[in-house]
């Protein structure tokens, strides 16, 4: 099933502030603030909003980042276990870097 760009878009960003992979960073400086998601005619592109550099390409890994640890999140909830260390890692990283409005944001897109 092909995302929709809506989905495209939140997958970048979730991708973005998830914490477990390096972040996406500028191809001309990678000091410049992480790229973002572009959309023009329904097109997804990465740009630096530093410099404008854009990048077509988006790794497979980035796609459907968000559905998977959604998954992983139900799997924990339904059989009431937490045994992803890698998933609690990750959201006491996002925690302790993004203020609160940016952490529920992250519940949001979650849920």
């Amino acid at each position: 099933m092909e995302k929709s760009t809506a989905q495209l878009v939140d997958d970048i960003r979730f991708f973005q502030r998830f914490g477990m992979f390096h972040e996406m960073t500028c191809g001309v400086d990678s000091q410049h603030a992480l790229l973002a998601p572009k959309v023009v005619d329904d097109v997804v592109s990465l740009v630096c909003p530093i410099c404008g550099y854009e990048q077509n390409h988006i790794p497979d890994l980035v796609i459907g980042i968000r559905d998977s640890v959604k998954r992983e999140l139900e799997k924990d909830i339904e059989f009431g276990t937490s045994g992803h260390i890698w998933l609690t890692c990750a959201i006491e990283r996002i925690n302790t870097m993004y203020p609160t409005a940016q952490q529920n944001a992250l519940e949001g897109m979650l849920y």
